[in-house]
């Protein structure tokens, strides 16, 4: 079949390859749930940024819209599987617009109350994008403010190492008898058929102890997890990259570790729950105050899928919620909220306030990037990084910089965001809503109780 004469598409993407991560499969399983017919090619980037329009399966996508004026329907599961940018997102979609072809994202259908369809995408997708940004951009400044100087001072990023380590006048260095262990995990896992449960039993048996305490399975998951063994430290478990001031004495060889991953996703079940729980990690547990995770039990009589945000503490008394019960509740409260203009004006001065905080965490984040560059040039010239290392730590420090000044919103824009958001009827735009929860709390009769919204507390008419 001619690739250029389909009619019907559709555009996957994930940044990494890990479990936890909304992969490929599911991107499919979902648009397959919402599309009846078949979609005649499927682009998929797997692995690659949405930070940049250089991918393999994008461009050839955009060789398949530029092919002809004929009409024709892209499907995907967001828009920002796309691209992360949000110019980059509005330049294909006008793309996808002159050429007659209709992007349909499965899970953010655009609301109708927006009236003409093509001019209200490009308004949509401006909303959805401007408020994940600003969000997305206060919890990452937040963070990289502190670890950007840290790595500026050449100090570890926390004194709290994994196991089989010991923090020690600043340095990383093993810990002899935990080492060993991490070394017999590493081999029973990857040499025999043990799993978690069976490693945890058999080291219990031996009368090791994970810091004093009887090993369970999550901690021999963490420890099979954790790259730092191989001597390789980051500040997230994206970047195996070693940090510019640091050596870790490995404990185990890098294609050890390869084996357990390895040997970790044959294990792994497929996951079939598709559904997207939009508030994990925010709801506390009543009874234990431990945050409630999504739970999918199925009805093998009456043929019914249940969903939950569940405690899966074992000393828990089982507490659970209907998931769609309660994120309409809480989508209520919000909105009646908000409805009233003295609460909306509370909201936005709130916003306000943390754009400014990520206007001045921008400008102090800048300014280390810029020590660090001044920081490996004398380093070259003092002879201890080589030229070829100079060059590559200059790359990722330049892409820093560029991702930090990307991200530009006053507050007119803002403002005048948060008042098209809520003039919005479809429930669509609650995914929007979503990202301004930081917390949540119900009773141990399953009521909700209060929502706290960006430091706004939302008390609940119900308690």
């Amino acid at each position: 079949m001619d690739p250029f004469k389909m009619m019907d598409v559709a555009y996957c993407r994930t940044s990494v390859r890990r479990d936890y991560k909304v992969s490929i499969e599911m991107q499919k399983e979902v648009i397959q749930q919402h599309v009846t017919h078949d979609i005649s090619k499927w682009f998929i980037d797997d692995g690659l940024s949405g930070s940049t329009i250089n991918r393999p399966d994008f461009a050839r996508l955009i060789e398949w819209v530029t092919s002809s004026t004929q009409s024709r329907t892209l499907y995907v599961t967001r828009y920002d599987r796309l691209s992360r940018n949000v110019s980059n997102a509005l330049d294909f979609l006008e793309l996808c617009q002159t050429h007659h072809v209709e992007v349909v994202s499965v899970l953010e259908p655009i609301p109708s109350s927006l009236g003409d369809k093509q001019a209200a995408q490009l308004l949509f997708v401006q909303i959805l994008f401007s408020l994940a940004e600003f969000t997305r951009s206060v919890t990452i400044e937040n963070i990289n403010q502190g670890l950007a100087q840290k790595k500026l001072e050449k100090k570890v990023l926390s004194a709290k190492v994994p196991f089989g380590y010991r923090y020690q006048e600043g340095k990383i260095v093993p810990h002899p008898s935990e080492a060993r262990v991490v070394r017999q995990i590493f081999s029973l896992y990857t040499s025999t058929s043990m799993g978690y449960q069976k490693i945890a039993q058999q080291l219990q048996k031996e009368g090791k102890t994970f810091r004093g305490k009887p090993f369970k399975k999550h901690h021999v998951a963490a420890i099979l997890r954790h790259s730092v063994y191989t001597g390789r430290i980051g500040h997230n478990s994206k970047n195996l990259t070693p940090y510019l001031s640091h050596d870790v004495i490995p404990i185990i060889q890098p294609d050890i570790f390869q084996q357990a991953i390895e040997k970790r996703s044959r294990r792994l079940p497929k996951k079939r729950d598709t559904r997207e729980y939009s508030l994990r990690k925010k709801i506390s547990c009543p009874y234990c105050d431990r945050k409630l995770s999504p739970k999918m039990q199925s009805d093998s009589i009456y043929h019914h899928t249940y969903h939950y945000y569940a405690c899966g503490h074992e000393d828990c008394v089982g507490y659970r919620l209907d998931a769609s019960k309660i994120e309409k509740e809480v989508l209520t409260s919000i909105k009646t909220y908000l409805t009233e203009t003295d609460n909306l004006t509370t909201l936005l001065d709130e916003l306000k306030k943390q754009l400014s905080q990520v206007a001045k965490q921008k400008e102090a984040t800048v300014s280390d990037l810029m020590k660090q560059k001044s920081c490996i040039f004398d380093q070259y010239e003092q002879g201890t990084l080589s030229k070829k290392e100079m060059v590559q730590q200059l790359d990722i420090l330049t892409k820093q910089l560029n991702d930090v000044t990307s991200i530009t919103l006053t507050e007119e824009q803002l403002e005048e965001r948060v008042t098209q958001l809520l003039h919005l009827s479809d429930n669509t735009i609650q995914d929007v809503i979503w990202s301004y929860i930081d917390h949540i709390q119900v009773t141990p009769d399953k009521q909700l109780k209060e929502v706290l919204l960006y430091g706004i507390r939302i008390q609940s008419d119900v308690v």
